[in-house]
């Protein structure tokens, strides 16, 4: 998370808090039921609030990246400065909401919970991302508002699981959202570690060695995709088990199941585009490569590196990167109930 330093720019800005704003919506109305909008709200406003304050707290990016060395090193540093911290950040303000509708929420409120904090958490993050690379600010601001808040999102459905259970079962035991944090955070941290170190040889040198990817790539291979596996799996239960208690699902309504319907319809032509844009996608970059078309970016020095860098990467990024984006999301409404 990069250290605070000034304001964004107010265009990304808008940006971000359109994309949280998008998400919140997505959350929901897959659900049978909304989530009361004060639960909502007061968990989006302490996620963002209790982040900033973690930002202060926290020692810039650089000199945290600057310390490792190796795996163990990147291990260390993700879990003490990203895992933990951030994922705490989550479950402090999903809680604050809850007990402030303490025995009122449903269990699947307290999901959704979970889910609104990390909401909040990413709109401050994403924000402060799109300062840092201010020359593609916009960028930045849509491609993190969508994606990095969804991630923020999986791991939160990781928490929000121990927090259903937690208002499930009467909110006497206070040890599964801890439980769930830790989960989180460990989640979180699996994520981050494989990518960590190679981004600290990169920001050093502006290189990175093969070898540092070998001996990441183990790690990678499990903890990019454990989360979403874990995270989309719970969510779905979530969802089944809040449509299967929902009176207008149990009484068969026509009308209800007509719009569930149609979200699936919608959800399967977002599959079947994602999948051409994924194709398409790796297909131009394999024949832009085969042809020396796709030629590196701009050699640049000092401070403007990482932003002509990505003014050169972003296009081809984006189509590769949306693409299965689109796909998640047309799963996501496929879940619709």
């Amino acid at each position: 998370m990069p250290h605070p330093t000034g304001f964004p720019p107010l265009p990304a800005v808008a940006v971000v808090l359109l994309c949280a704003a998008l998400l919140t919506a997505l959350y929901q109305a897959l659900f049978p039921r909304v989530a009361r909008w004060p639960l909502v709200a007061i968990a989006l406003v302490l996620g963002g609030a209790l982040t900033v304050t973690l930002t202060i707290l926290l020692s810039p990016t650089a000199d945290r990246l600057g310390s490792i060395t190796d795996l163990m090193s990147a291990l260390k540093v993700v879990v003490l400065t990203v895992g933990l911290p951030e994922e705490g950040v989550k479950f402090l303000a999903a809680m604050i909401a809850l007990f402030v509708f303490y025995r009122k929420a449903t269990p699947d409120e307290a999901f959704r919970a979970a889910l609104f904090a990390a909401l909040g958490f990413a709109v401050v993050e994403n924000s402060l991302y799109a300062r840092a690379f201010a020359e593609v600010s916009l960028l930045i601001a849509f491609g993190r508002g969508i994606i990095a808040s969804f991630i923020h999102s999986l791991m939160a459905m990781i928490q929000g699981a121990f927090l259903w259970r937690f208002a499930a079962t009467g909110w006497r035991r206070w040890y599964l959202p801890f439980l769930g944090w830790l989960c989180a955070a460990a989640a979180h941290a699996g994520f981050d570690w494989g990518m960590l170190r190679p981004l600290a040889e990169y920001f050093a040198t502006k290189s990175i060695q093969p070898q540092t990817v070998i001996e990441s790539l183990p790690v990678l291979v499990i903890g990019l995709p454990a989360p979403f596996l874990v995270g989309l799996y719970l969510f779905r239960r979530a969802l089944r088990l809040a449509g299967a208690e929902d009176p207008r699902v149990i009484a068969a309504d026509a009308d209800y199941l007509r719009r569930v319907a149609t979200w699936h319809k919608i959800g399967n032509i977002l599959i079947i585009l994602g999948a051409i844009g994924l194709v398409g996608g790796v297909a131009l970059a394999a024949y832009l490569s085969a042809t020396g078309a796709l030629q590196p970016p701009p050699a640049a020095t000092g401070a403007d590196l990482t932003s002509q860098e990505l003014k050169g990467s972003l296009p081809l990024t984006l189509v590769v990167i949306l693409s299965p984006a689109a796909m998640i999301l047309g799963w996501l409404f496929r879940q619709k109930r």
